[in-house]
């Protein structure tokens, strides 16, 4: 019982190692966005945004991956008195191991905060400057003298 016990929890161990990895991948990938912002950088915003979706895309795949290894393994754990050192063991690394992608998510939740503040700013910014340039066009036309709309032209073909 023990190998069958060891073998699912060493793959969930194993899934969530990777998804712990990419997790820190995301979480660069989002402080990288942020100096991107601050530098108004659209080129290296936009590819590390892509970048960013197939990381999260990675990740999503890899908690389907987790789901059915966790739910291959309810049946089979053994009570807290019956489990061996290594079954222990395991079982506090899936912890240690979820710890790290919890506390990794929140410092990604953080900054996208920080950054979606950042780019509204940003935004608020190019639209006062917009709304300034189209203001003084209007300004502009205004002391323009109107163009002359005179009567059409008949021109008689039959004659």
């Amino acid at each position: 019982m023990n190998k069958t016990v060891t073998q699912p929890q060493q793959t969930l161990i194993a899934i969530l190692e990777e998804k712990l990895v990419w997790a820190q991948t995301i979480l660069a990938l989002t402080r990288e966005q942020e100096k991107a912002l601050e530098k108004d950088e659209i080129e290296p915003l936009q590819r590390n945004l892509e970048e960013r979706q197939e990381a999260i895309d990675h990740i999503e795949k890899l908690d389907a991956l987790a789901a059915e290894a966790a739910f291959g393994l309810k049946p089979e754990l053994p009570k807290a008195e019956q489990a061996d050192k290594g079954t222990l063991a395991n079982v506090e690394r899936v912890g240690q191991v979820n710890g790290e992608i919890k506390k990794i998510i929140g410092e990604i939740i953080e900054t996208d905060k920080k950054n979606s503040s950042l780019a509204e700013k940003k935004l608020g910014a190019i639209r006062n400057d917009l709304r300034a340039i189209r203001q003084g066009i209007r300004n502009e036309n205004a002391y323009r003298p109107a163009p002359v709309i005179g009567d059409g032209i008949y021109f008689d073909k039959k004659k």
